[in-house]
């Protein structure tokens, strides 16, 4: 009988380093097969940024979801997210899920794929206004937050600064700069995590089981198949201004160009070329050219007082080669909108126009490619240069940053490892900027 026990005992104890050292090798084959989704993706976004289709802005998103999944040897992966519009690429109607979960590309439902950050609002773009239109909102949130991103320590009228922070239990100081992440917003005075987050704890772009459960286990959620993010699904702070040219070259820098090279780049004339480099030194941004065309006068150069020369104004495809291909000054980092992708709700914590609204979803839907330039929301109706000149400095046609999150699989153990990585090819090679393993 002691024999007996002792043997038990030592087997007891050797299965258990056993079944350890079998796990951390499922874990290791998992997280492998996780990695090689990102890898798959990003060697898909490169390629596209070297070689862009310029007759449609969704064939990267579509060669994207393209390599979303995968098989290895003894694992799979599957790179996707819960869709929070109907507004995806081709692709997204048709792919199969390794999860098994629908994919019809309508709000809720899970689509292959990495995530847009440019779909939504930067949160350093936006105005006490713009966060006011926030769900939970409140007018001492929104001082707090701006208050946060802000370079100066003078404290709004119902905001917070230093002061403030510094006597907390546990005291830190404010950013003073732009916002990293949103979850960055969880230190901001006031703010809730739950506003941040919503129903998407891990923040993952994923409807998880847990969040899809009631009350069953956290997070409180109303288990009606569909994702609520809170803040996450509407701002970000990781879209990225910049970067190289629609056509995949480096942009021109407008103050340094000669009228040989707007003439080969862009198409325009002699004349045209003259003008818009005489213009340049009374520009602040691109936007000036939509506003004002090139047929008005807007002031004098040079020493000697000669008017600005006028020529031609430019047409819509050579309007769109210039905001496309070219550049103007620093115009700061933080990454526009992307009026291809992005939600109509969104729209509405930018200030863009409610009435235009409807008619540029509609102008949407009948463009296949979708809007190349953003020359090309003049033919909205109701869109004028003077109003795409406002939004010039919120919306684009281009995104430079995605979200990837990757889910590999041990296919003998099951056992499961998600990656979420946060992508950027405003330049080649395209760069990592943030990685989560869970």
């Amino acid at each position: 009988a002691t024999a007996s026990v002792i043997v038990l005992s030592v087997q007891a104890s050797s299965k258990r380093p056993s079944f350890m050292g079998r796990e951390a090798v499922s874990r290791v084959r998992a997280k492998w097969a996780a990695r090689a989704g990102v890898e798959a993706t990003l060697a898909r976004l490169g390629a596209n940024t070297e070689n862009p289709d310029l007759d449609s802005v969704f064939t990267m998103i579509d060669d994207m979801a393209e390599v979303a999944q995968g098989t290895l040897r003894g694992a799979r992966f599957e790179v996707g997210r819960t869709s929070l519009d109907v507004t995806e690429g081709s692709i997204f109607a048709t792919a199969p899920s390794v999860s098994g979960s629908p994919i019809d590309g309508s709000p809720g439902d899970y689509v292959l794929g990495a995530g847009d950050a440019h779909a939504k609002v930067n949160i350093n773009k936006m105005t006490f206004e713009n966060l006011m239109t926030l769900p939970e909102m409140r007018e001492d949130v929104a001082d707090a937050i701006l208050d946060w991103i802000d370079e100066d320590d003078d404290v709004r009228e119902q905001g917070a600064e230093a002061s403030w922070y510094l006597s907390e239990r546990f005291p830190y100081e404010p950013r003073n700069g732009p916002i990293r992440s949103v979850e960055e917003l969880e230190l901001v005075a006031g703010v809730e995590r739950a506003w941040v987050r919503g129903e998407d704890w891990n923040l993952n772009g994923v409807l998880d089981p847990n969040e899809d459960d009631g009350d069953a286990s956290w997070p409180n959620d109303n288990a009606d198949g569909e994702l609520d993010p809170g803040w996450s699904g509407r701002i970000t702070a990781v879209s990225r201004r910049g970067g190289l040219a629609v056509s995949g070259l480096e942009r021109l820098e407008l103050g340094e160009a000669t009228e040989s090279d707007l003439m080969q780049i862009l198409g325009v004339s002699r004349r045209q070329a003259t003008t818009i480099i005489a213009r340049v030194p009374n520009s602040n941004s691109l936007a000036d050219f939509i506003q004002t065309p090139l047929d008005q006068a807007v002031g004098n150069v040079g020493p000697g007082g000669d008017q600005t020369p006028t020529a031609p104004p430019l047409d819509e495809d050579e309007l769109g080669f210039l905001l496309n291909e070219t550049s103007l000054g620093d115009e700061g980092a933080v990454g526009k909108m992307n009026i291809n992708t992005c939600p109509a709700e969104v729209l509405q914590y930018l200030s863009f126009p409610p009435e235009l609204v409807d008619p540029l979803m509609l102008e949407r839907e009948t463009r296949p490619g979708g809007f190349t330039s953003l020359a090309d929301l003049l033919e909205i109706p109701g869109m004028t240069n003077a109003i795409l000149a406002q939004l010039y400095d919120f919306i684009d046609v281009r995104s430079n940053t995605y979200v990837v999150t990757s889910r590999g699989w041990d296919e003998r153990s099951g056992l499961s490892v998600e990656m979420t990585v946060v992508l950027d090819r405003s330049a080649l090679p395209v760069t990592v900027l943030e990685v989560r393993i869970r």
